[in-house]
């Protein structure tokens, strides 16, 4: 059956270096954390995880918008969610407790390189391949690669076809806290979404160079934070609203949310804490 589908892939960048260096059980640890907040954040936001790859994870759903919010929300926090990992890495690091006191440098990957040279130096401010990090560089970090298109459904619990793998191959190319995607998902990107110029990426399985932009949250002089997901976000028409009156807060004030879904999610734990009705 061919279906209409929105993919993202969510890797964890520097996990292997980072499990050499601080060990297995550190490791997990991360790893738990992350699969946690992605359960979290997809049955809010109605996105599917597919399935998990190790320490990365495959999305997709029918609803574009919902699957960039959900990436871009992930990405955002990313700091936030790996933290007790890192403060135990630290620790371990403090008390002279490293798995491997040589930092193990990750492996680059010469299939995958930007076209344009001003990419190859932005994360680094070096010259070098867009996907090699720096040697040395245990950090986790997250990235993904986000496109959409007709696929087959297989098996009810699989998608084949050109949309998933790009999705796939624009993650690989896609640097530390980067969120690459197609030109079709960008255009059916939350309007609180930014994208950059279209850049190209050889990637290995395709015989052309995939067209993709970076997504994050825009900036405007005016900036609101959502109360649910955290995600800061510009003051644009389009985002969901809510007044806190017949709340605790009885001030009229205005929240403001990336979308339905999380609005409903704050007026649900509003209900459960107040019992008080809503206007509509």
């Amino acid at each position: 059956m061919r279906v209409q589908r929105c993919f993202g892939f969510v890797d964890l960048c520097g996990f292997t270096a980072f499990t050499e260096r601080f060990g297995d059980e550190l490791a997990v640890v991360a790893l738990a954390r992350f699969r946690t907040t992605l359960r979290e954040i997809a049955a809010r936001r109605g996105v599917r995880i597919t399935k998990w790859l190790g320490d990365g994870a495959m999305l997709s759903s029918a609803d574009t918008e919902a699957t960039v919010a959900m990436v871009l929300e992930v990405s955002a926090n990313a700091d936030a969610m790996l933290a007790p990992a890192l403060r135990r890495a630290d620790a371990t690091q403090g008390n002279g407790n490293n798995n491997n006191n040589n930092s193990s440098s990750s492996s680059s990957n010469p299939e995958l390189w930007a076209a344009d040279p001003w990419e190859a130096d932005a994360w680094t401010g070096g010259s070098r391949p867009v996907n090699e990090p720096p040697a040395g560089d245990d950090h986790l970090a997250l990235r993904a690669g986000l496109a959409s298109g007709p696929v087959i459904m297989f098996e009810g619990d699989d998608y084949i076809g050109r949309p998933t793998n790009m999705a796939s191959r624009l993650c690989d190319a896609a640097m530390p806290g980067q969120v690459l995607a197609t030109r079709e998902v960008a255009a059916a990107a939350p309007r609180w979404a930014a994208a950059s110029e279209a850049l190209t990426y050889y990637v290995r399985g395709f015989d052309k160079p995939l067209e993709a932009v970076r997504l994050k949250p825009g900036t405007s002089d005016t900036m609101v934070t959502d109360p649910v997901c955290k995600l800061s976000l510009p003051l644009v028409s389009g985002l969901v609203t809510r007044r806190m009156s017949n709340l605790v807060k009885d001030d009229g004030a205005m929240e403001y949310f990336c979308s339905t879904a999380c609005a409903l999610a704050w007026e649900q734990a509003q209900r459960g804490a107040t019992g008080a009705p809503f206007p509509i």
